[in-house]
């Protein structure tokens, strides 16, 4: 009989226990994600995901929850390549570079003509740093890794723009991507009612790196903008185009003129050298042994780790 009392306060002990584990002290240890042997955990996605909410709430901003964790998930894939990747390239970071990156982030830069004490500043630049760790929950290790696999995709980058051509063939475009998706059929309507394009652009255009309020982007070449190839080069000219959804978005065009081989501009070639790296990731990820899986209990799990830092209603 007390064997049978033993055992029976012994589960009494192990079920809440085992919940204690499986909720509390399993998920951050277990292996979601391999790159070829590399073993990332779930606990680094809410360590990233946190320490992203925490920076983007203190800045005024609203994180997109829907998609943060698993965009963060994709992160991990991507600068684990790039860290296994660079010293096939020759590209290499020291310790003094990541300090000198570290310093440039954080150190004070007092206003023109202001004279401040040296130890005033070295106080400050510890200050601000030690804010940050706190903020986002990052020990200095974490970070420094961080910053270090940041130049090391920045060196990669480099490496790719020596390939990213000055003088390519290019059309002249205009275009808008649209603030909200349920304004195509209205875009529709007034684009046969011949509506102008520029009158479209101001009022359904969203703010856009490339064009102005008016829609105008100016010369655009092949590979700058992957998703719209297809049509900027092959729409007749000074005719608006349906709306066309890409990944980044609903969009509305019109060509003025071109094709012809022009010089690039700085815009441009900044674009195609993103694009390069987008490419050369995409490449990287079909070429290497990549395992994981983030399934909805991992993502709810994360969530639940960042909960108490979102801004709640009015």
């Amino acid at each position: 009989m007390m064997a049978f009392v033993v055992v029976v306060v012994l589960l009494i002990v192990a079920i809440p226990a085992y919940g204690y584990y499986d909720a509390f002290v399993e998920p951050p240890g277990r292996t979601v994600l391999t790159v070829n042997g590399v073993e990332h955990t779930l606990g680094e996605v809410a360590t990233v995901t946190r320490a992203t909410v925490a920076t983007m709430v203190s800045q005024g901003q609203v994180p997109e929850m829907s998609s943060l964790p698993f965009e963060v998930f994709i992160n991990l894939v991507d600068e684990e390549l790039i860290r296994q990747a660079a010293p096939q390239l020759d590209i290499f970071v020291t310790q003094d570079e990541v300090d000198a990156r570290l310093r440039e982030t954080y150190y004070p830069q007092p206003p023109v003509g202001e004279q401040t004490a040296p130890d005033a500043l070295e106080l400050e630049f510890e200050e601000n740093y030690r804010r940050y760790l706190t903020l986002t929950g990052f020990t200095d290790q974490e970070n420094r890794e961080r910053l270090r696999t940041s130049i090391l995709r920045q060196r990669i980058q480099d490496v790719l723009k020596e390939q990213v051509p000055s003088v390519e063939e290019q059309v002249y475009a205009h275009w808008f991507r649209l603030k909200n998706d349920d304004q195509i059929e209205e875009v529709i309507q007034r684009t046969a009612g011949g509506e102008a394009f520029d009158t479209m652009a101001r009022i359904y255009g969203a703010a856009d790196r490339f064009a102005d309020d008016d829609g105008v982007v100016g010369w655009v070449p092949r590979n700058a903008n992957p998703g719209l190839d297809a049509i900027i080069f092959s729409i007749e000219h000074n005719t608006i185009s349906e709306p066309i959804t890409t990944q980044r978005g609903v969009y509305v065009i019109m060509i003025t003129d071109g094709p012809e081989i022009r010089e690039i501009s700085e815009d441009m070639r900044t674009a195609l050298q993103v694009e390069a790296m987008s490419l050369w990731l995409t490449q990287q990820r079909a070429g290497n042994d990549i395992t994981g899986s983030f399934p909805s209990p991992d993502y709810q799990w994360v969530i639940d780790q960042v909960r108490e830092l979102l801004p709640t209603g009015p």
